[in-house]
């Protein structure tokens, strides 16, 4: 008959007991830190956005003037709205060197093939191409399509049309793209995740 096992003294149970207690604290306030940091923001390549002027009187460098006069080009307004939320957009002067170096300008980088190289050469995980098109002095059409460069595929494309005044329209046109773009993006980064999740 094997002899009875000695209780550990008091002193060590305690010793072991405030061991675990503060290695569960430690653990317990790494979850907190993790769960408060902000997740990194994605960096976005918002590209010079393509004019197309079908109206009767078509003159592009009329409506590129007409289009500034709300205060910022429609790309800087884009790109503005989008680092509101969870996108760091790239300095347009290192997106127009790129371009260059690349043989291109932003209306011939109108491909999934161009926009996915562009942001590779800057440092993106988004390219956004956008158009704004007039087709009277009342009616316009705002559109841009987002690219994930990591994936090679276009994750959003949004537009619709604006009527009025095209000074006082392109902010809050610029505004509710930006909003659809990045709700898109959210919307698909779920889905993505999800679907993984539900693999086996």
């Amino acid at each position: 008959m094997s002899p009875a096992r000695k209780p550990l003294p008091l002193r060590h149970s305690a010793a072991t007991f405030c061991v675990l207690a503060i290695a569960l604290a430690a653990a317990a306030w790494f979850t907190t830190v993790r769960a408060q940091q902000p997740a990194p923001r994605i960096r976005v390549a918002v590209m010079e956005v393509t004019l197309v002027d079908a109206s009767y009187h078509a003159d592009v460098e009329q409506l590129r003037a007409l289009l500034e006069r709300s205060g910022k080009t429609a790309e800087d307004w884009l790109a503005n709205y989008l680092a509101k939320g969870d996108y760091d957009p790239i300095d347009p002067v290192r997106i127009s060197a790129a371009l260059r170096s690349m043989g291109l300008s932003p209306s011939s980088c109108a491909d999934l093939t161009c926009a996915v190289q562009l942001g590779k050469t800057v440092g993106a995980n988004r390219v956004v191409a956008g158009k704004v098109s007039k087709v009277s002095n009342l009616i316009w059409f705002l559109e841009a399509t987002m690219v994930d460069v990591r994936t090679a595929t276009v994750r959003c494309h949004e537009e619709f049309e604006l009527k009025g005044n095209i000074v006082e329209l392109l902010p809050k046109g610029t505004l509710s793209l930006a909003k659809r773009l990045s709700n898109c993006d959210s919307g698909f980064a779920a889905a993505s995740t999800a679907r993984g999740s539900a693999r086996p």
